[in-house]
């Protein structure tokens, strides 16, 4: 259950037992869903054989770890793992530290609307929600340093009437790149036409947990809203890094927030750089 809103007075609940993937079909599982990363947990867990109907034949939840492998995990692997939190490290590391159990712990994922897990970055994820787009067919993107933007889109598609566009599939990218010598590198992310509106870019910086942040507003011109051509608004900041692999995040701020005052602008795509002198 969770619940929200004044006195707690407004609720949702999920069936986490039974048939596997989601039980109200306006839902869509995958890695990116709250109720499949939930089942998958509690199915690692438990010893109830959940049926899997998206299999042929159909198999069962033959999955029984207990808490133990779980809690490894999680204060291990994705613990210090450079990907960010999420399903691919956790069943990574599960799957490394079980490998007697891995075919049976594919099955529950591949049951998910997950594609079979990897490596820490799910760089074998096909599934991107519903409908699809080609702005989104990559959870980490590839940077790098001096070679050039990468372009990535910020994106509001999947928005819903309850919960807005905060924390939705899409709101925010990553970018993956690798420091090869110690020194100053400067992060820059040029919003790039067309737009609906001026930009909002925002960039965090990661290395098993955020070590910098640019959140700041855009310049005066970027404030202009409501023309179809806003001048190019863009976020940067430069940063003393260590050799090693580092994971920018960038992100369209009006589609991470709930405040009524700045809408989602929607679609929103940056030319993003990564130099070095």
């Amino acid at each position: 259950r969770d619940v929200s809103g004044d006195q707690q007075a407004h609720g949702f609940s999920f069936n986490l037992e039974g048939p596997l993937a989601f039980q109200a079909q306006n839902q869509y599982p995958g890695w990116f869903s709250e109720e499949s990363i939930q089942e998958l947990v509690y199915d690692f867990y438990d010893t109830n054989a959940d049926l899997v109907p998206s299999a042929v034949p159909v198999a069962q939840d033959n999955v029984a770890l207990g808490f133990a492998p779980i809690f490894a995990a999680l204060t291990g692997p994705v613990k210090s793992s450079l990907a960010l939190t999420s399903i691919f490290p956790f069943v990574n590391g599960l799957q490394t530290a079980e490998p007697q159990a891995q075919t049976d712990i594919e099955a529950l994922v591949n049951a998910e609307n997950l594609d079979t897990i990897v490596d820490d970055f799910g760089s074998t994820e096909t599934h991107f929600g519903t409908p699809a787009t080609s702005d989104l067919t990559t959870i980490y993107n590839s940077l790098t340093v001096n070679g050039g933007p990468t372009n990535v889109c910020s994106l509001d598609d999947f928005k819903s009437a309850s919960t807005g566009s905060v924390d939705k599939l899409g709101s925010r990218r990553y970018l993956r790149f690798t420091a090869p010598t110690a020194g100053v590198y400067t992060l820059t992310a040029t919003a790039v036409g067309p737009l609906n509106d001026a930009a909002d870019p925002d960039l965090v910086l990661h290395q098993a947990g955020e070590i910098a942040r640019s959140e700041g507003p855009p310049s005066n011109s970027c404030q202009t809203s409501g023309t179809t051509t806003p001048p190019l608004c863009n976020e940067s900041f430069a940063a003393s890094l260590s050799p090693g692999d580092y994971i920018l995040e960038v992100y369209e701020w009006t589609n991470t927030t709930d405040d009524p005052s700045y809408p989602p602008i929607g679609r929103t795509c940056f030319d993003v750089t990564v130099t070095q002198p």
